[in-house]
């Protein structure tokens, strides 16, 4: 049997995107971008990353592949996530599970203030095996990132976090 070393965890922070008021630019031709306070983010993303090494465990036998997936949800009157689903995807099926299920478990969440919310949320997941690997698809998420949120104003409107496990080759 293999063991994956999962105390290897990075933390990426793409593309946060907007919720209400405050803005990055100044000059009205620039898009308005919102940032959620750093404080909530980082326990957003201690949140996701340590939902993702619980919900890893059933998958012993296939792990997740190395790859990005971004899954959209929504929060419920008590914070809770609902309307999990796969936003896009880059990744084998137990990625896109674990994934999933781990945003399904959010505890953090209740921690968002209620003016941001009203729309979107995206949990953006990198699985990688090494180092390389990891800086490669890092690259990659910020190019996704970038042109999602030069897509539409929508998309700008999305609230999106990080987080990425690092996989080290079993022992």
């Amino acid at each position: 049997m293999r063991k994956f070393d999962l105390s290897a965890v990075f933390v990426v922070l793409l593309g946060v995107s907007t919720a209400p008021a405050a803005t990055l630019a100044h000059d009205e031709a620039l898009p308005q971008i919102t940032v959620m306070p750093s404080a909530v983010s980082e326990a957003l993303d201690r949140d996701l990353d340590r939902q993702l090494v619980i919900v890893d465990r059933p998958f012993a036998r296939v792990q997740p592949s190395q790859g990005i997936v971004r899954v959209r949800f929504s929060l419920d009157v008590d914070g809770k996530p609902v309307n999990v689903r796969l936003y896009d995807h880059r990744a084998n099926l137990p990625a896109r599970r674990a994934a999933l299920r781990a945003v399904e478990r959010l505890q953090a969440c209740s921690d968002i203030p209620v003016a941001y919310r009203s729309g979107d949320l995206q949990a953006n997941i990198i699985f990688a095996s090494s180092d390389r690997d990891f800086r490669r698809l890092t690259a990659d998420l910020g190019d996704m990132e970038a042109l999602r949120l030069a897509s539409s104003q929508a998309e700008r409107e999305v609230l999106a976090f990080g987080s990425t496990t690092a996989r080290a080759p079993a022992v």
